[in-house]
């Protein structure tokens, strides 16, 4: 590193040394051991998945206190949450602006975990997803932490990071960065992590990703059908969250072409800057004819925004490229609703989910054709799915189980006793 960079890294550790000292302290008096969940998120998959981890884990005699955001969308019922991190706050107009933020932001956030740490006597943390975005900033601390018996785990959702920030050296370093103080990943499928560095070597566990419990539907299928003008004999296609291009709408709309008793109900936030926006998608509709039959519902959509468009919905979309990897939380909440999907992924979770238990189609990714086949065929032919078997074997209790196994490993490998204890109010 050149001395000025050397320069520069030190007054930054020196900035985040004194801020780190600067955080909140909590009036819960915890008893420990128990595990920090660390959950920068306020809502959304990642929020989501966190709070019923952490609810399960409560439930299985772990003691669980999370750090979160001021706003984070929901109450634990079984675990203890600190929301002293940044509240999400509204979308900025400017792109720098909303760079200057997500600095700031994560600033704040590894300042206010370093400080938790050190007030609370904290021995284990879980990420609740895995970070690397500015990872040589902040990652140093945590290895400090982990140097005096701390543990550190994280929840790798997307496990390959093919989202280059900067110039690909500096993705390479954040990458290494973001996982060389973590003793754990969790993982949805066995797989060999790409650390980013050969030198970085991480242990990995793989947990199932649990179906979510959200709440029924407020209103009848028919009912919400014709609020949205969707005729009787229509069969009505959902897809659900981000509008991220590797979802591949655009391929969607243009095999509706070729199923004219389909309609499209499109639900979910705009993805931001890169990715196409909904009023792209909806010139392509215009342009490929089938603008008529398509609906959208762009933003935050609410546990019972969500409950409703799948109720009313014949079957769920997951049209993804070959990159994706990972698990995928829109796969549970069809499980929650009984919706049979069609499937595009590459190798992950999601793909041998899909065939395993007969919970729809797989296609081919990437392909209009293949997107067409899908659909016709869960419209013709509607497999038996196993939804129970599913949600036995994919339980947020065998999650939890597993995670607290680690880290009581983890803890008797460092001379620490894991007797999971809840904290104190």
């Amino acid at each position: 590193m050149r001395p000025a960079a050397n320069g520069l890294m030190r007054l930054w550790k020196f900035v985040m040394g004194r801020l780190g000292r600067t955080g909140r302290r909590d009036p819960i008096d915890v008893g420990p051991p128990f595990i920090l969940v660390f959950c920068p998120s306020a809502q959304g998959g990642i929020a989501d998945y966190a709070h019923e981890q952490a609810e399960a884990m409560a439930q299985s005699g772990c003691g669980v206190v999370m750090l979160c955001p001021d706003d984070f969308l929901h109450c634990g019922q079984h675990y203890s949450q600190m929301r002293t991190l940044p509240a999400t706050g509204k979308r900025l107009p400017m792109k720098w602006l909303r760079v200057a933020k997500l600095v700031k932001d994560l600033v704040t956030c590894q300042c206010r975990l370093s400080s938790c740490i050190r007030s609370l006597g904290v021995k284990s943390v879980l990420f609740a997803s895995y970070v690397e975005y500015l990872a040589p900033l902040w990652a140093w601390r945590l290895r400090l932490w982990r140097r005096s018996g701390v543990r550190f785990g994280a929840v790798v959702h997307d496990p390959v990071r093919d989202f280059v920030l900067g110039p690909l050296w500096w993705h390479r370093w954040s990458v290494s960065e973001g996982y060389s103080f973590l003793d754990v990943a969790f993982v949805h499928q066995p797989i060999a992590l790409d650390t980013g560095s050969r030198k970085v070597q991480v242990r990995t566990e793989v947990i199932p990703h649990g179906p979510y419990f959200f709440p029924s539907p407020s209103t009848s299928r028919i009912e919400f059908r014709n609020r949205l003008n969707v005729p009787e004999d229509a069969v009505l296609f959902l897809s659900f969250g981000h509008l991220r291009d590797g979802k591949n709408l655009d391929l969607i709309l243009e095999a509706m072409r070729e199923l004219q008793q389909a309609w499209l109900l499109v639900v979910g936030t705009e993805a931001g800057s890169g990715h196409s926006s909904s009023g792209d998608y909806q010139i392509l509709a215009e342009r490929y004819g089938v603008a008529s039959r398509c609906l959208w519902r762009i933003g935050f959509a609410s546990t019972q925004d969500t409950a409703d468009v799948f109720h009313a919905s014949d079957f769920a979309l997951l049209t993804y490229r070959a990159s994706f990897r990972s698990a995928s939380g829109v796969l549970n909440l069809a499980v929650r609703y009984r919706r049979l999907m069609v499937v595009s992924a590459g190798d992950s979770n999601l793909a041998t989910s899909i065939v395993r238990y007969s919970l729809g189609e797989r296609v081919g990714p990437d392909s209009v054709s293949e997107i067409a086949r899908g659909m016709k065929l869960v419209m013709a032919n509607r497999p038996t799915a196993e939804w129970m078997k599913y949600e036995r074997d994919n339980s947020w209790q065998k999650n939890a189980s597993i995670v607290m196994m680690a880290f009581d490993e983890l803890g008797s490998e460092s001379g620490q006793s894991n007797r999971w204890s809840a904290p104190e109010s």
